[in-house]
C-alpha cells in the first residue's frame, strides 16, 4: 500500500497572514508535482531562498502581505548588486511563480 502523504496545513502569522517561509514551502511542493527535474526545484529553492534573505533582516517572519513592490524592489536590486543579468531575471520568475501559486492557493 502506498503512504499519502498528508499536505502540512500553512503557516501564519498571530494576524492570520500567510508566513512567506510556508509560501514558498508550498510553491516547492506544487512544484514538484509537476515532475520538473530536480535541478529545477534546486534552482527555485536557490532563488528564493536568496532573494527572501535580502527581503528583510529577520525574513522568518515575513508574511504575503509584507512584499509591497518597494520592498520586492529593492530586494531584487540588492540580488542584482551581486548577480548576472540572467541570474536576477531567473530570480525574478521564480518569484512571480510562487507568487502566483500562493495568490491561486489563498
Amino acid at each position: 500500500m502506498i503512504g499519502l502523504v498528508e499536505p502540512t496545513p500553512p503557516v501564519i502569522d498571530a494576524c492570520g497572514s500567510l508566513l512567506l517561509d510556508a509560501a514558498i514551502a508550498e510553491f516547492l511542493t506544487a512544484l514538484r508535482a509537476g515532475k520538473p527535474s530536480p535541478h529545477t526545484i534546486r534552482g527555485y529553492a536557490s532563488d528564493l531562498a536568496v532573494v527572501r534573505g535580502l527581503l528583510a533582516e529577520d525574513p522568518a517572519t515575513l508574511t504575503i502581505e509584507d512584499l509591497g513592490v518597494a520592498r520586492l524592489r529593492a530586494g531584487f536590486a540588492a540580488f542584482a548588486d551581486t548577480h548576472a543579468r540572467a541570474s536576477v531575471l531567473r530570480a525574478w520568475q521564480s518569484g512571480s511563480s510562487c507568487s502566483r501559486t500562493s495568490s491561486r492557493a489563498g
